[in-house]
Order: C-alpha cells, then structure tokens, then sequence
C-alpha cells in the first residue's frame, strides 16, 4: 500500500511543480505583480503572533510602538495579507491537479481487470482471489 501511495506523492509532485506551470503559462494565466511590504519588525511581529487583522484598538497602540500614521498600518497590513494570497499559477496547479486526481485510479483499476489471479463474480460484484490463493510478485 505504501508504494501505491508515494507513486500517488509523485504524481502529485509531478503535476503541481512542474506539468502546470508551464500548461498555464500556454493558456495565458499569469501571476499579478505583488507589492513587498516594508520591512517593519514590529508589524511584522504582531501579524505574525498576533493577529492579521488589528483592531481599532490595536491600531492606536501600534501607531504609538512604530510611529506610523493610522492609514500607513492599515495599508501595510492590506499589503502583507495580499502578499500570502497564493499565486494564480499555484491556483492553477491546484485545480489541474483536481482534474487530474481520478487518473491514478484508473491506472490502478485498469491493471486490475487485466490481472488474471483476480476474477469478479458479475451477478455478485463481489472480488476475490482465484482458489483464494494470493499470488506471490
């Protein structure tokens, strides 16, 4: 079971880092300009362990801690909560990736109908091994 899981890691590998990105760059998605927060330790800080969105309250006690103006965090804040947002191209890969997720299962069931130590009975549906012994690979 485990081999079948890490080809299925693979194959998700496979996709998502290196079939999307150049598929999406052919279909013409492309990434949006991403504005860099300035760098400010204690902003950065507190959106890190505290909260990503401060309160009024909080506002007050960071423009006194940085010695910034109200819209100044709040805009720095706006900038750095986009900055985490996923990038058009990872949205891309995530959903080509859903589209792609019933593939390995139907390598697998291919391979099991073609698999002559396994039979199904029609009118049961049930599966089972032939004279119940389990072949040896």
């Amino acid at each position: 079971m485990i081999p079948q899981q890490l080809c299925y890691l693979c194959f998700v590998l496979l996709i998502c880092r290196f079939l999307a990105p150049p598929f999406a760059r052919c279909l013409g998605v492309k990434n949006r300009l991403q504005v860099a927060a300035a760098p400010s330790p204690q902003l950065d800080s507190f959106y890190t362990h505290r909260s990503k969105q401060p309160t009024q309250s909080e506002l007050v006690n960071l423009m006194v801690l940085c010695g910034k103006t109200q819209r100044q965090i709040e805009s720095w804040f706006r900038v750095r909560r986009n900055q985490d947002r996923p990038s058009q191209t990872k949205k891309f890969a995530e959903a080509a990736l859903v589209a792609f997720i019933p593939c390995p299962s139907v390598i697998v069931h291919g391979t099991l109908d073609r698999d002559p130590y396994i039979t199904t009975d029609p009118g049961s549906g049930i599966t089972g091994n032939v004279g119940g012994v389990i072949p040896f690979r």
